[in-house]
């Protein structure tokens, strides 16, 4: 009994899982914005970048 109550009392762990979950919550924002802005850019430039990498690639 008194090993489940340090285990409740233990905020180590605890704090290390709440690292874990911004950094992935982190980590989903920074994706997200990455495809937006790539999009807005594609758009802004009129360029499908992935067909002129593919038609430009030495070879």
């Amino acid at each position: 009994m008194k090993l489940l109550q340090r285990f409740f009392r233990e905020e180590g762990g605890a704090t290390a899982v709440e690292y874990g979950l911004l950094v992935a919550v982190l980590s989903l924002a920074v994706a997200a914005g990455v495809g937006v802005f790539s999009d807005r850019l594609q758009t802004m430039l009129g360029v499908d970048f992935v067909q002129a990498l593919n038609t430009h690639t030495p070879g």
